[in-house]
Parts: structure tokens; C-alpha cells; sequence
């Protein structure tokens, strides 16, 4: 049986984007890879500081993700409304920061490229942060904001689009606030996240899947489509996590998208079982695309990795093996027990071989 295809999800807390490349070559991971990230080199949704900058917005109030203890979200997050006096159309979204970082990577992976370090099919990953991750915290109604950020996600694609040549390119969105959300919305006793039960409403499922689906469109078949759909997990480990929720998103996004999805990232906790993959026997994805579950954890290794693909196989027998988010956003377990990225990507060799 040939070695699982392997994800990196995006972010790789290694500096510049040949460091990346250089680890994926040095663990020889190219073979069972068709796309490479940069390592998300500008940072993960560096657009999301760009709200209080703008000229149309003010800051009113700050709330914090959750009240629980936990490493990375103990910060308020600052709320973000019109300023008295203006009104939707005078909100003019900057740059979303991405394509300047992408056209400097992707240099960089085009010289490994024709070093034969890579295949000649394998593609360049440009990653942005959804819309709801991104403008999440601005506070307006869902029919005067959501055209105003499909506006700004398809000027800055387009402008990928015509400075990376599309036989090498791969774009991923990474579906954060939007698929938290929704589990939120299903069992919102169970989390305690005051951000959520704010904005909520302003993100509903069906007008946030159509989104997504309308910012698609604009990238042509001729470049590659992937969605990574993150998890409330990583925020809070307490209440698990129901894989219901991906795969509506995923059958759904299947439904909306009329081109072509490359590929669907699904993350997973480490004590998942076989009942736990359960829902992705409903999982009805477009012909074509590959599903990435995300099985490698740093707290349990390669061994929970084979367990959890061992698990997974027997509902869904044919997916991709990578790690539950990018490798920059661990959980807060991992992050007590730090790994090195070279101990992380020997754990994604060793689950492709499971």
C-alpha cells in the first residue's frame, strides 16, 4: 500500500519561506506532497488588524474570546462598528497584507522548484484567512458587511491571480470564525465564549457558506481550491469536538462551489475514536477532492497519529494525513509540551505510512 498524501495546513514557525521548503526536502516529504505553504511568512490573518486603521470604523468595547483559562485567547478582542455619521459604502477595505508575502515566497519555492527539489506539478499554497475569521469582529449587518468582503477578498485573490502563473498556484481559505461559529451555535452551553454569542447572528450558516461559495468563483479551474475548517478545540479542550459540523460545512461548500475543490482539511482531537469519525459516513464531498484529516497531534506522536488513522479508515478509507491545525496554532496541551518542527513533520511521515 503506497504512503497517504500528506497536508501541511499552512502555518510553519520556521523564517524565510526556504526554511520551509528546505525542511519538507530535508524529511523527505515531496514525494506524498502536491502543495506547499510557505509557512505563512506575513503571519495568519494579518489582515485582521487593518479594522482600526480604517477611517469608517471605530473600536466600541473589547470581549474576550472565552472566560476559561487558556494560552493563547486570554486577550480581549477589540469590537468594531461605523463611526457616527457614515454609513456602509464608506467602508473601504485595505490590502488584506497577503500578496506581497506570497509573490516573495513564492520566488523562493520556484528556485527549489527548478533545482528538481520539487515535482513539476507540485504547487504553491497561498493561504487567506476566511471572512468571517477576518472581519469577525466587525459589527454591522450581515446585508450591508458581506459585500463589502467578498469586494475585498476578490480584489486581493485577483491580484494573486495575475502575478503568480496558475499552473503553480493553490489557494486556501481557512474557514476559522465560521466553522467555530456553528459549533457554537449547536451546543452553546456547553463553550463559554462571550465573542461568539455576540456576533453570532451577524454569521449565519447559510448566508456564510453562500459567501464563502461567491468568493470562490473567482479563482478559474485552473487554479487549485482547498479549505482548511478549524475547531473550537484548540480554544477550549473541554468539550470536544463534533465532526457534524465540518462535514455540513464541507457538503455544503460541495453543493454552493460550482468549480472544482481540491481538497477539504478536517481537524480531530487527540482521543478520537471510530464513533468519532462516524459523521463522515454522510460526507458527500465533489468529485475530485481529496479529504486531509487532521490526525497528528505533538501530545500522543506518531502512535496516536496511527491509532487515529487506523480509527478514521474503517468509516472513510481513502484521506490525507496531516497535522489538527497549522503548526503555529497548537493546542494548549502542545504548547507546554513543545516539539520541534523537525519531531512535527517526522510524526506526518509516519502517519502517511499508517
Amino acid at each position: 500500500m503506497s504512503d497517504r498524501e500528506i497536508m501541511l495546513v499552512g502555518s510553519v514557525p520556521l523564517k524565510p519561506a526556504s526554511a520551509v521548503f528546505d525542511c519538507v526536502c530535508r524529511h523527505h516529504m515531496t514525494a506524498n506532497m502536491r502543495r506547499l505553504p510557505d509557512g505563512e511568512q506575513a503571519g495568519w490573518a494579518s489582515g485582521m488588524t487593518r479594522h482600526a486603521n480604517n477611517p469608517a470604523l471605530e473600536s466600541f468595547t473589547s470581549l474576550p474570546v472565552t472566560t476559561r483559562s487558556t494560552t493563547f485567547f486570554d486577550h480581549p478582542m477589540p469590537l468594531f462598528r461605523l463611526k457616527p455619521g457614515h454609513v456602509a459604502s464608506d467602508v473601504a477595505i485595505a490590502p488584506l497584507g497577503v500578496l506581497d508575502s506570497a509573490l516573495n515566497s513564492y520566488q523562493e519555492f520556484k528556485a527549489f522548484k527548478a533545482q528538481g527539489k520539487f515535482a513539476p506539478e507540485t504547487r504553491f499554497v497561498v493561504t487567506l484567512a476566511g471572512p468571517g475569521t477576518s472581519f469577525g469582529t466587525v459589527l454591522m449587518p450581515t446585508h450591508d458587511l458581506f459585500p463589502i468582503i467578498a469586494k475585498a477578498f476578490k480584489q486581493e485573490i485577483r491580484q494573486v491571480l495575475d502575478r503568480i502563473p496558475h499552473a503553480d498556484l493553490a489557494i486556501q481559505l481557512d474557514l476559522a470564525g465560521e466553522v467555530e461559529i456553528e459549533e457554537y451555535r449547536r451546543r452553546p452551553r456547553d463553550f463559554d465564549l462571550p465573542i461568539f454569542e455576540r456576533t453570532q447572528d451577524i454569521w449565519p450558516f447559510e448566508g456564510s457558506t453562500d459567501l464563502v461559495a461567491d468568493i470562490a468563483a473567482v479563482i478559474p479551474d485552473d487554479v487549485e481550491l482547498g479549505f482548511h475548517l478549524c475547531a473550537l478545540w484548540h480554544i477550549d479542550q473541554s468539550q470536544g469536538q463534533d465532526l457534524n459540523v465540518h462535514v455540513d460545512w464541507a457538503n455544503t461548500l460541495s453543493r454552493k462551489i460550482t468549480r472544482p475543490i481540491q481538497y477539504i482539511h478536517m481537524p480531530t482531537t487527540f482521543d478520537y475514536t471510530e464513533q468519532d469519525f462516524a459523521p463522515l459516513q454522510r460526507l458527500t464531498l465533489k468529485p475530485g477532492t481529496r479529504l486531509f484529516l487532521g490526525v497528528v497531534h505533538a501530545e500522543d506522536g506518531a502512535e496516536g497519529a496511527r491509532r487515529r488513522v487506523s480509527a478514521a479508515r474503517k468509516i472513510y478509507p481513502d484521506f490525507g494525513v496531516a497535522a489538527f491545525c497549522g503548526l503555529a496554532q497548537p493546542s494548549r496541551e502542545e504548547y507546554r509540551h513543545a516539539h520541534s518542527v523537525d519531531e512535527i513533520m517526522d510524526m506526518h511521515v509516519a502517519a502517511a505510512k499508517a
